[in-house]
């Protein structure tokens, strides 16, 4: 039955306008349920109709239902039933994407909750991305909801960790050492790494380098000074280079610093974070150039010649 409301949502908003009432009560009672697949079900039908109405008062008639929404995703994960827990993640980013104003008035909560899910080791890499994908939608709506995510800069910093986290999910796999293919270039790397990579690119694109800056300043030289985990290390210089982009002019007055950054990464013992000490180095001259290669070409040039002298790291001197 929950099946048949979320199908009719969209065609038929606006005859069933006038059993709205009813409808809200039944919805209200099956996100209630113990059955996590009914409860699930409850949220994708209240996803629809939120989705579906013609006008922002009707939309708003469903707000109390955002709290029982979020209820029924965290009894999904607590009873261990992750695909319930993403259909209702799918189901409110729907709602994020079309009306991220519905979310206004409790985005503290909605968001917080989201972030505790993405945060979570726990749980399969699809539930976590699912939930940090619901937190960047937010962050993108500049146009249906402009700044909204920029009064909640503790959550930003939060998905920013989140993100950076993700990237530590890679291993030094054997293959990855062979020059010889592209194929070979990603070996090592987990589901989480490249959903952190494209997030963070996107994080910086919609936000700017005003709020980003700032958050990369305090994370990245604290993961570039661990000298017992190369993966953090990594992570600093892969980090770099996602955000330069969208920080570009923020980053343009700190050139020093950054090759400073990457001229550190291109000496370190480890090859991967040596390669991605290229690729910084090599995406900010492409974002921040020609300046950054006015500026500060007579330090990165003879670093990158010395990474091309060890033939013990091919994919390095390629």
């Amino acid at each position: 039955g929950l099946r048949i409301f979320a199908a009719l949502a969209s065609p038929y908003a606006g005859t069933l306008r006038q059993y709205l009432g009813t409808l809200h009560a039944t919805l209200a009672s099956c996100l209630a349920s113990p059955s996590a697949d009914i409860a699930a079900a409850a949220v994708r039908a209240a996803a629809a109709f939120i989705g579906a109405v013609h006008t922002s008062a009707e939309r708003d008639a469903f707000q109390s239902l955002l709290p029982p929404m979020l209820a029924a995703l965290g009894s999904a994960l607590n009873s261990g039933d992750e695909a319930s827990a993403q259909d209702c993640i799918e189901a409110l980013m729907e709602v994020a994407d079309e009306h991220p104003r519905f979310l206004r008035r409790q985005l503290a909560e909605t968001v917080g909750a989201m972030l505790q899910v993405a945060d979570a080791a726990a749980l399969e890499p699809a539930t976590r991305q699912l939930a940090a994908e619901f937190v960047l939608t937010l962050c993108e709506a500049r146009e249906k909801a402009p700044g909204m995510m920029r009064k909640l800069p503790a959550f930003v910093g939060r998905l920013f960790g989140c993100l950076l986290s993700f990237l530590l999910d890679v291993e030094d796999d054997p293959a990855w050492h062979r020059a010889d293919s592209d194929a070979t270039a990603h070996e090592g790397e987990g589901e989480l790494f490249e959903f952190g990579q494209e997030g963070l690119d996107r994080l910086a694109l919609a936000l700017g380098g005003g709020t980003i800056t700032p958050l990369a300043s305090e994370a990245l030289p604290a993961l570039m000074a661990d000298g017992a985990d190369w993966r953090k290390r990594h992570a600093a210089l892969v980090c770099l280079a996602q955000v330069a982009e969208g920080c570009s002019k923020a980053m343009a007055a700190q050139t020093g610093p950054l090759v400073d950054f990457c001229v550190a990464g291109l000496a370190d013992p480890h090859p991967r974070v040596r390669w991605a000490a290229c690729q910084a180095l090599g995406q900010m001259c492409t974002d921040l150039g020609p300046g950054l290669q006015r500026e500060q070409g007579g330090r990165a040039l003879p670093a990158l010649l010395g990474a091309m002298q060890g033939t013990a790291a091919p994919r390095v001197q390629a």
